[in-house]
């Protein structure tokens, strides 16, 4: 019973873990006054809770669900 109840939720993990497509959205945050980027602007997949914030050169890489299509940048 025990073996039978773990193969199923580890099938059930599986195959959750291929329904669960992202993607990964890399960039730099700059502006015309700090060309060397933007240090600490918080980046938000709209609609989510998943975010990110730069590091100290402005970069950035955040997981996006399949189906986000707006990231919100705010200082």
């Amino acid at each position: 019973m025990k073996k039978a109840l773990l193969s199923m939720l580890f099938g059930l993990l599986i195959t959750s873990t291929m329904f669960a497509q992202q993607r990964t959205i890399s960039g730099r945050v700059i502006s015309d006054e700090e060309p060397d980027g933007l240090i600490g602007v918080n980046i938000l997949v709209k609609g989510t809770l998943t975010g990110v914030v730069t590091d100290l050169d402005g970069y950035y890489n955040v997981q996006v669900p399949d189906g986000a299509a707006t990231l919100v940048f705010a200082i």
